[in-house]
């Protein structure tokens, strides 16, 4: 007798198929959970990176409060320097407090605070043309000034390599805003020493033209007014802007004063002092760099800002926009004029005689 035996495989296959089923299911949640631990754990981050930068923006404030003090005259190189610095502020800074936060994360402080008092160029991210005119001290102790440098471009880069700058020779004005494409700076540099005879007779302005190539060269003993090319090109790999004009002294002073106005178009500037030999020269009391490293938990945030500093040299203070003309014209501006009795003289236009109907001799 012989016996067949047919094998049921119909169990096996639902074996098979719900072990695939609980795979995919087992991935599926896996992969959903690890999404949501990121989506958390950056959220966290974001959090987290906030309250380091807040963390950071109250060490900048606690940095500039000293400053504006007197109590840092130094530079502070290292992330423990700033302690001693800050505790000698009034009141004193206790700058192991931890920044208070609403959202109940702890471990909230800045951890690191670096000054520079007296950085080795002054930067300004923007002049605008509609606000005044930007005064500041250039001084150094380390040696006289030979020379500064000017440096310019527009707050927003062109595109189109020298297509941004003007072409040689058209100095023409005044111009249209609309087709000036990078604004132009107008300079004046004081003496040092405040007396009247030596402003009249030292205090130089130069209009610093935005021109591909020329010589970027002037000199304190030209005469006041003229237009300086700034030799301007996008590959100057030893410059911090594309325009640079650079204007020699006769190197017995250690320190002028500089008036910018920006004309036409807002513009990024920047000023640099050099000695006989080329060396780039720390420039004193005019800005401070300080470096804010704030912390929250394990996330860091750093701040980098330039302070101003404050002075009683002119009726503000140095460093911000003060308007130095009540009119400004292209053209000449005649204030000359008499008057005598129920009458005054125009002479700027001579032989003009007018009678005011409301003046009545005395």
């Amino acid at each position: 007798m012989r016996t067949t035996l047919r094998g049921n495989q119909d169990g096996l296959v639902a074996i098979t198929t719900t072990l695939v089923i609980m795979i995919i299911i087992t991935l599926v949640i896996t992969s959903f959970t690890l999404v949501v631990r990121r989506e958390q754990r950056q959220s966290l981050d974001r959090q987290l990176s906030t309250q380091a930068f807040y963390a950071a923006e109250t060490g900048i404030q606690d940095a500039i409060n000293a400053i504006k003090q007197g109590a840092i005259n130094s530079d502070i190189t290292d992330c423990d320097g700033y302690q001693t610095a800050l505790g000698n502020a009034s009141p004193s800074i206790d700058y192991n407090n931890s920044v208070s936060s609403s959202s109940g994360i702890q471990n909230v402080s800045y951890s690191c605070v670096l000054i520079d008092v007296d950085p080795g160029e002054l930067k300004y991210d923007v002049l605008n043309p509609n606000t005044g005119t930007y005064i500041m001290a250039i001084h150094s102790n380390t040696g006289n000034i030979s020379s500064l440098r000017f440096s310019w471009q527009n707050t927003v880069d062109a595109v189109g390599g020298t297509d941004q700058f003007e072409a040689p020779g058209s100095t023409t004005f005044p111009k249209d805003p609309g087709t000036l494409k990078t604004g132009l700076p107008r300079v004046t540099v004081m003496p040092g020493s405040f007396n009247q005879d030596s402003i009249a007779d030292q205090t130089r302005t130069f209009f610093m033209y935005p021109s591909e190539g020329g010589s970027g060269t002037a000199s304190l003993s030209d005469s006041s007014g003229g237009i300086v090319s700034g030799n301007c090109s996008t590959s100057h790999p030893d410059d911090p802007y594309n325009c640079n004009v650079e204007v020699t002294t006769d190197g017995t002073s250690n320190t002028y004063f500089v008036a910018i106005k920006a004309l036409y178009k807002p513009i990024a500037f920047q000023i640099n002092a050099y000695d006989s030999v080329a060396n780039n020269l720390h420039i004193e009391g005019a800005q401070a760099i300080v470096d804010v490293t704030g912390k929250a938990e394990d996330v860091l945030r750093r701040v980098q800002v330039r302070v101003p500093y404050e002075s009683d040299i002119v009726p503000s203070k140095l460093g911000e926009m003060l308007p130095l003309t009540g009119i400004e014209a292209t053209n000449t501006i005649c204030k000359q004029f008499k008057v005598t009795d129920a009458q005054y003289e125009d002479l700027c236009t001579a032989g003009n005689l007018i009678t005011p109907t409301d003046m009545t001799p005395t």
